[in-house]
């Protein structure tokens, strides 16, 4: 006997925001000198997922050591 199976599987979708990093840098020209600058950088981003998933089964089933009996 031969058997197939086919499987599909749908968990959804999974989305996380990636974190906000904050650099900042202060340039001074001169150590007397009161012009300062800031230059600020924010980074952020997000991830989706996708849970899904395929399957492909095939079986093959045989009976050892039966015995022969031939149709009517």
């Amino acid at each position: 006997m031969l058997r197939a199976e086919y499987l599909y599987m749908d968990l959804g979708s999974m989305r996380s925001g990636v974190g906000s990093k904050t650099t900042q840098s202060i340039i001074q020209d001169e150590p007397q000198d009161c012009l300062t600058t800031v230059i600020d950088t924010r980074a952020t981003g997000a991830v989706r997922t996708d849970l899904t998933d395929q399957i492909f089964r095939l079986a093959v089933s045989y009976k050892f050591n039966e015995a022969y009996t031939p149709l009517k």
